[in-house]
């Protein structure tokens, strides 16, 4: 690909606003320590399974209110896209921040009942305290989720925007390819 074409699409991708970027993001994205519904502890995005990896954050109880969709159809779409299936991997991460265990088990069960039982080791409960991962991403609003995209190795590559949901395949393609 010429680098006039590379440029035109990079273009494009800003101008519409399809891609959002942060000049405040950090080249390394923070590790998050969790706990999957299906029980094995884990560090993302480091213990995921493929090279690249999408993570739907949220912060808040409205945020979490919209991360399921989302985890949903993302995944179905990496899921029906050859190219990326075995390439990326989508986790929904709620930072729910410090509780106690008593309100551990409220919060994983409510959980597990509310998602689909196939989905569970990608939903990755981190109690984690939440401002130093809202300062190191620059979190502006708490009440809705954000979408990154990622290599395994935590190398941010962007942000999906909602917005833009039917373009979500072209753009994770597109940014994917140029890694």
């Amino acid at each position: 690909m010429s680098i006039i074409r590379i440029f035109q699409v990079m273009i494009l991708l800003f101008c519409v606003g399809l891609v959002q970027t942060n000049l405040a993001m950090p080249k390394s994205f923070p590790l998050i320590e969790g706990e999957p519904l299906s029980g094995n502890r884990l560090v993302l995005p480091l213990d995921a399974h493929t090279p690249f990896v999408i993570q739907i954050m949220g912060f808040s109880r409205e945020a979490g209110d919209q991360m399921g969709g989302l985890h949903l159809e993302l995944t179905h779409l990496i899921n029906q896209t050859p190219s990326l299936n075995k390439k990326v991997s989508v986790y929904q991460v709620p930072i729910v921040g410090p509780v106690w265990d008593l309100i551990k088990g409220f919060i994983i069960n409510g959980m597990k009942g509310s998602t689909e039982k196939s989905l569970h080791t990608h939903v990755v409960l981190s109690y984690q305290e939440q401002r130093a991962i809202i300062k190191d991403l620059n979190i502006t609003d708490k009440t809705k989720p954000y979408i990154f995209m990622m290599k395994k190795n935590g190398d941010y590559i962007g942000l999906l925007n909602q917005e833009y949901k039917d373009e979500w395949i072209s753009i994770i393609n597109e940014k994917l390819i140029h890694e």
